[in-house]
């Protein structure tokens, strides 16, 4: 095959995973159970492509034209990232850190710094939840909300009038140069400042094993900051 194109619905369960248990998420099935909800769905392209064959959902049949398969991950973990990584082709066998006390201070006070922001919030919540909880403090003090959910992600959320998309991905980059805290804040301090020269080294490593293990080649890849 030489071209795919792969779409991901992200957060459109269609069942359970075998560690369900684990996580607390036992008869979870976000399309099926939506589904019920709402007395049926009316999505015929979806229907066509086998979403009713994937798992039994009000409205759909089993009739469909697409190839349908239903994969679990072999990683380890329950967060976004570890299902976009093994998409990619890489198997994450140590689950990541999460933080649902909020991310240390040390990270958001170094952070603030080089980002030239300040940030409310930092607690474990969903996204809606924390806009309608913090958001007119945030329109009124134009300090940035910060949350973190059920994974490892850095999640930020202002209004485009007091940040706008461009200061909101400089505010990421920041943050996420080096990945994150999964290696610990020794390695995260690794590649801040005068050793920013690290994570550049990091890039140059993940394009080599990409190209190596032919997912790409020295004339497709680039580097997007």
């Amino acid at each position: 095959m030489k071209r795919c194109f792969l779409v991901v619905i992200d957060s459109l369960g269609v069942g359970e995973a075998p560690d369900a248990k684990e996580y607390g998420d036992i008869g979870t099935n976000t399309l099926s159970n939506v589904a019920k909800y709402v007395g049926g769905v009316d999505l015929p392209n979806f229907n066509n492509l086998g979403f009713g064959k994937i798992t039994n959902v009000e409205g759909m049949g089993e009739k469909h034209s697409g190839t349908v398969g239903r994969l679990s991950e072999l990683s380890i973990g329950n967060d976004s990232t570890t299902g976009h990584w093994e998409l990619a082709g890489l198997i994450t066998e140590k689950e990541f850190q999460t933080f649902p006390n909020g991310f240390p201070s040390e990270l958001i006070n170094k952070i603030e710094l080089e980002a030239n922001c300040k940030f409310i919030g930092n607690v474990h919540a969903s996204g809606t939840e924390i806009i309608e909880n913090l958001g007119e403090q945030h329109l009124t003090t134009k300090e940035l909300i910060l949350y973190t959910s059920g994974d490892s992600v850095f999640q930020i959320a202002a209004h485009e009038d007091i940040c706008n998309l461009k200061e909101l991905y400089m505010i990421w980059a920041t943050a996420h140069i080096r990945g994150g805290l999964e290696r610990g804040m020794k390695w995260w301090k690794e590649g801040k400042l005068l050793n920013k020269k690290n994570t550049f080294e990091d890039y140059i490593s993940v394009a080599k094993f990409l190209i190596e293990k032919k997912y790409t080649s020295k004339k497709k890849i680039i580097i997007r900051i």
